[in-house]
């Protein structure tokens, strides 16, 4: 039965009546916001508030937020305010995506906000430019570019460590919407019941908002239809209490395709009117546009094929005038089948051939998705670095499997010996003996094959592969054998002599060791792959992070440190820094003679060329002729008795300080303690990219 348009008219009234009563939380952020305007200065502080209010129109009228946005920028311009630029680039690019202006105008705004965020290290704005960029590629149908630029933006998140955040919730879930429109179900239920997950775990009302209606379109699309509508039941309480228009606009349209689902044309009809109405009058055109799709689809339901006709080109042409047919593949099949039925042919080839042109790109867009590098994130959250020689990823394999067999082997002995000593405990003191025995065969054929990975690491091996192997691969040899040691000695000590169980600690300290050196090892081998990360920072901050850092070996040792005058700030990668400098503070803490309190001098200054750090100890010194063999990988000029440590701390400073094109080098005087010194070029990133450049 038609709505007559009295009725249809009347009934729409009501409802926006009823929702806008609802819409209270957005509107009245807003009129709060606008009434602060009035009595706000001429200064950054009223370039924040025009941006917040023109961002917070987004989900009740878009065209509403270009003139806020607009008066921001030109204000934040003659401020020099560069993040209130960046921001209202942003919310410009909003603007013109949600009222369908072209794609290329829109993502020009997102693309300008992004080079401003960088200038001044506001990465949530970029990870937010980055989603939204990705949201045109996704309603352009270029699915598997939206895929890229959401997990870069997540990969801004993961870098900086940003938690509790309203805008990576959403990237979470648009990758969701975007797997549905690929045709990946299963995806696409795992990242939209994520999101909803995240945003109950961090209490984000707005973002459960957002996708709750979502989860009832997986539904839909996986005919569970009765699941969906109390999905959307859900969903619309959440969103009117939101004042979220957009969102619930959106809970309509699943609303009328669980119902038609439900064979319930009628009502999937009344749902599908509702949506379009509201939001062609507050110009939302692609949510218009699928609405109308969800029209058209009822009205055939019903039979009247006719107005569904007229329904589903509207949508089409909507769809058309944006480019902005993600959705278009289902209308044209509709509008072909329709139009089969009436003997239209050549209408009903025209949308089939479209429909099967666009079915066509999403299914190479799914195939471009998988094959690009992207899929191996997604299944194994790594991101691999691109294989430069095959030939090299293959020996470097094969190396580390000979290096694991070792291992793997001295876990077998190990592990026969623990099972003997255990059964004949008469016999424990020749099978411990023997145990030794082998795991000091073992730890020269160790060192030995140490040698050989230090080799490995200063060739032109992949070397970040290397260290995943090592780490999940060697290492867990290493822990089973303590384990299974540690559970010898608890269960069979009191069958043991003095001098047995003084064989099983040796076994302990063993494994320790070497489970040090593999850690350093590790560090050692990934310095020079690890690309360094350029930033302006303070000194004086560095070193006092790091001093707080030893404040237990500092009170143990009693140590005294003093920092003299230093240079303002520096350029160079500061994590590294960092391990540089708590490695030489850590070293003048320790070599000192018995009984003697360490002395500790840090001072900095700035030549025409450099920056120069030096740390001055009065400690054990060091022997003129051992001066330069103590940055050589694996040298230490004590036993393990004396000074513990794995030989590698000094190998990896030096790399650090030469991967900044700079110079490390000691003065010391044995028994009079020792001087490092530091030098990083003034110019250091323009040196490391010139190096980076490609060779003619």
């Amino acid at each position: 039965m038609q709505i007559s348009s009295f009725r249809y008219g009347v009934m729409i009234s009501v409802l926006l009546h009823v929702f806008l009563s609802y819409g209270q939380n957005y509107q009245d952020m807003t009129d709060q916001l606008r009434s602060e305007l009035e009595e706000t200065a001429m200064d950054s502080s009223r370039v924040n508030l025009l941006n917040e209010i023109s961002y917070n129109f987004r989900r009740i009228h878009p065209d509403s937020m270009i003139p806020y946005a607009t008066q921001a920028f030109e204000l934040a311009v003659r401020l020099d305010y560069i993040k209130g630029q960046s921001i209202a680039q942003k919310n410009i690019g909003i603007a013109k995506f949600k009222s369908g202006a072209p794609v290329m105008v829109t993502i020009k705004h997102y693309e300008r906000a992004i080079q401003l965020s960088e200038l001044i290290g506001d990465h949530a704005t970029e990870a937010a430019c980055l989603n939204n960029i990705a949201l045109l590629k996704y309603s352009s149908n270029q699915l598997s570019d939206a895929l890229g630029y959401y997990f870069k933006a997540l990969d801004v998140y993961d870098k900086h460590l940003f938690v509790n955040d309203y805008v990576k919730g959403l990237i979470i879930g648009n990758i969701g919407v975007t797997f549905h429109l690929i045709g990946d179900t299963d995806n696409e239920l795992k990242y939209i019941q994520e999101v909803i997950d995240y945003a109950q775990r961090y209490e984000l009302p707005k973002l459960l908002s957002i996708y709750s209606d979502n989860l009832a379109s997986t539904y839909v699309q996986l005919g569970r239809y009765q699941e969906a509508v109390t999905q959307c039941q859900k969903s619309m309480a959440i969103q009117k209490e939101q004042g979220d228009e957009q969102s619930y606009l959106q809970s309509l349209i699943a609303m009328s395709e669980a119902q038609l689902g439900l064979d319930n044309a009628e009502e999937a009809v009344q749902y599908a009117q509702e949506s379009a109405s509201i939001a062609e009058s507050k110009n939302y055109l692609l949510i218009q546009a699928e609405a109308l799709t969800a029209l058209a689809n009822a009205y055939k339901k019903k039979g009247l094929s006719d107005m569904a006709i007229v329904t589903g080109e509207r949508a089409f042409g909507l769809l058309s005038e944006s480019n902005r047919l993600a959705h278009g593949a289902d209308i044209a099949l509709l509008l072909s089948g329709i139009y089969k039925e009436q003997a239209n042919l050549e209408k009903a080839l025209y949308f089939l051939e479209w429909y099967q042109s666009a079915n066509e790109k999403r299914s190479i867009e799914k195939e471009k998705f998988l094959s690009a590098s992207l899929n191996q994130k997604l299944k194994s959250e790594i991101k691999q670095r691109e294989i430069e020689n095959l030939n090299q990823n293959n020996i470097l394999r094969q190396r580390a499997i000979n290096v694991l067999s070792v291992f793997l082997l001295l876990l077998a002995l190990m592990l026969y010996g623990v099972y003997k000593l255990y059964r004949k405990s008469k016999q424990s003191s020749l099978l411990l003996m023997q145990q030794n025995q082998a795991l000091e065969k073992a730890e020269i054929n160790s060192l030995h094959k140490n040698k050989e990975l230090q080799k490995y690491i200063e060739s032109n091996i992949q070397l970040e592969q290397f260290a995943h192997i090592a780490s999940h691969d060697l290492k867990t040899p290493l822990r089973t054998i303590s384990s299974f040691t540690g559970l010898l000695k608890k269960k069979a000590i009191a069958k043991l002599s003095q001098s047995e169980v003084s064989y099983l600690v040796y076994i302990e300290k063993a494994v320790k060791q070497m489970d040090h050196l593999v850690n350093d090892l590790l560090i050692f081998s990934k310095v020079n792959s690890q690309k360094i990360d350029f930033r302006k920072f303070s000194l004086v901050d560095l070193l006092v992070d790091i001093i707080e850092s030893l404040e237990e070996a500092i009170s143990e040792s009693g140590a005294s440190i003093s920092i003299l005058e230093l240079p303002d700030s520096i350029v160079a990668d500061r994590s590294k820094l960092h391990r540089v400098l708590q490695n030489l503070i850590a070293n003048a803490i320790k070599f000192v003679d018995l009984n003697e309190q360490p002395v500790i001098t840090i001072a900095g200054s700035m030549s025409s060329t450099h920056y120069i750090i030096t740390i001055a100890d009065q400690g054990i010194g060091i022997s003129e002729e051992f001066l330069q063999q103590i940055f050589e990988p694996y040298k230490q000029l004590h036993t393990k008795k004396k000074y513990d440590g794995t030989g590698l701390g000094l190998s990896i400073c030096k790399k650090i300080i030469e991967q900044h094109k700079g110079t490390m080098s000691v003065d010391s005087t044995l028994g009079e303690g020792s001087v490092f010194t530091i030098q990083i070029p003034l110019q250091v990133s323009e040196l490391v990219a010139a190096d980076e450049q490609p060779k003619a």
